[in-house]
């Protein structure tokens, strides 16, 4: 029996594979039970607990599903502790049972469980196959921006829509996991066909787009940690251009979704409470343009990462990553000294502006 809950935002895919009994798809490590299938029934769960407002699994049972409490032959009451196993990922509900439950409380209870994310990232469902089945169950408060008559006949058409920086800052406006899963559809075709400047470009847009949306991954999903590794693992690391790929610096996403909300409930006469979604990630864009301070450019700023452990120091692509670090290290403690957020010291921009 699982007594205790898992902070599942803030450990490892690897630690998360092992504690819902899941894996990789390429990995031998744990039973052969998908991850994917492992995250999405998290998110389901947590999206039932903001719904209701219950926090517990016999609760949730008790008000969802209260036929399956019987009596044995005492009088006591039995009770599978199924949806104990739902609150640990270790269980994947059947699609019957998720409609049984949606019927019992709203529909957007399903949405998630079936968001079209959850297809799109699986390795074996390819772009091309797939992309115009997939457009259709996206909003089209985001497929609008980029799906025109003229751009509805091929998938490279929509990725040079999406890559035009006037659609772009409509696209990170509207950021949520409908965002992240257009453009998941975009980089995965990118690689597939080997357009490598094009993936890693996309990559950077990921980058922000996980950054933008990290308030909604963390408190309504309660996955953040392991779908960016995930993501990262499966995409980013595979956009290799010129021996890089794009990603943030060696700190946990989860990390930096904390020190962008901090940023945000800094702000000076915000309300973050009563901001609609959109007015959230223009300030949210503010902040990770340097419009509150130029330490937070480079504390957000995704950096490029030498594919190979096996390059010398004094590689280009080593150096440059080292100062990326240097400036990444600066930022992250500048707002310590409100006096220096806004002056790089000398030693960290030298070596930068050298490479």
């Amino acid at each position: 029996m699982i007594s205790h809950r898992i902070d599942f935002n803030s450990i490892s895919i690897e630690e998360f594979c092992k504690e819902t009994n899941s894996r990789l798809k390429n990995s031998t490590q744990g039973k052969y039970r998908d991850a994917i299938d492992a995250m999405r029934t998290i998110a389901w769960y947590v999206s039932i607990e903001k719904i209701t407002g219950l926090k517990r699994p016999h609760q949730l049972e008790k008000q969802l599903e209260p036929e399956s409490f019987s009596a044995n032959e005492y009088g006591e009451t039995v009770r599978r502790n199924k949806w104990r196993q739902y609150r640990a990922g270790r269980h994947t509900p059947s699609d019957q049972f998720i409609s049984k439950i949606s019927c019992r409380l709203k529909p957007q209870a399903t949405n998630i469980f079936h968001h079209v994310l959850w297809r799109i990232l699986r390795e074996e469902n390819l772009a091309a196959d797939n992309w115009l089945e997939w457009l259709k169950e996206i909003p089209k408060s985001i497929s609008k921006i980029f799906i025109k008559e003229k751009a509805y006949k091929t998938l490279d058409t929509l990725i040079g829509e999406i890559l035009s920086a006037r659609n772009l800052g409509k696209l990170e406006l509207h950021a949520d996991i409908n965002a992240l899963a257009l453009l998941t559809i975009a980089l995965k075709h990118a690689i597939h066909t080997q357009k490598f400047k094009q993936a890693q470009d996309l990559s950077r847009i990921a980058c922000r787009i996980f950054l933008l949306s990290g308030f909604d991954i963390f408190c309504n999903m309660g996955i953040a940690q392991p779908l960016f590794d995930y993501y990262e693992r499966t995409f980013l690391s595979k956009s290799i251009y010129e021996g890089c790929f794009i990603s943030f610096p060696p700190v946990k996403y989860r990390y930096l979704i904390g020190r962008l909300l901090d940023a945000m409930h800094n702000l000076e006469d915000v309300n973050y409470h009563k901001l609609s979604k959109v007015d959230i990630n223009k300030y949210q864009k503010k902040i990770l343009s340097a419009d509150y301070g130029f330490d937070y450019l480079y504390l957000f700023k995704p950096i490029e990462i030498p594919s190979s452990t096996t390059l010398i120091l004094d590689d280009p692509k080593v150096k440059r990553y080292q100062a990326a670090l240097g400036l990444w290290k600066w930022a992250d403690t500048a707002w310590l000294n409100p006096s220096s957020r806004n002056t790089i010291p000398d030693h960290v921009w030298d070596k930068f502006r050298l490479q």
